[in-house]
């Protein structure tokens, strides 16, 4: 069996399309079980709202994401205006895996109107501390966003899963 772990990371003002990427995760999942008999490969992903509730040492608030984002094959970030700090922290993590060596993808989304400075000045840092340029994707819909995650997992979900896909070829 093939596991493929997804971890998905926002702030709570597009928590909405933690929905969405769920659902697209869902469907990627659906479409490798049951329209390509691909039954050994499963997309998952950890998401704390299904958590037990707990208590937390001050300060510790991120660690058990941390710890997923470190079984996660790739961090899925989305951003509104906000620039959560457990984001931060979840994407720094994912960065320092890539700078020492594993195989774990990071895609970023950026919704086009709330860009901000902060978020600029973020991915700079990124670029400064960890020699990793943080190439996003932007968004302006829902739909949107949906669209770019699909198009984004797809081919990473099948290169994971040691397939590849090429197009049928067109007569001419």
């Amino acid at each position: 069996m093939i596991s493929i772990e997804i971890f998905i990371s926002c702030g709570d003002e597009v928590d909405d399309l933690r929905n969405v990427g769920n659902d697209v995760l869902r469907r990627l999942d659906h479409m490798l079980t049951n329209e390509m008999n691909l039954g050994e490969v499963v997309v998952r992903n950890w998401d704390f709202r299904l958590d037990a509730p707990r208590v937390v040492d001050p300060g510790h608030l991120a660690t058990r994401s941390l710890r997923m984002v470190e079984k996660s094959n790739a961090l899925v970030a989305i951003f509104g205006a906000e620039l959560p700090i457990i984001t931060q922290q979840e994407i720094r993590r994912v960065c320092e895996m890539r700078r020492d060596g594993l195989d774990v993808e990071v895609f970023v989304f950026v919704d086009h109107a709330l860009r901000t400075p902060e978020q600029a000045q973020f991915f700079a840092e990124l670029a400064n501390d960890y020699a990793q340029q943080i190439v996003y994707a932007q968004y302006q819909t829902e739909l949107e966003f949906q669209a770019g995650l699909f198009t984004a997992l797809t081919p990473f979900v099948l290169r994971r899963s040691g397939l590849s896909y090429s197009p049928p070829a067109v007569a001419a």
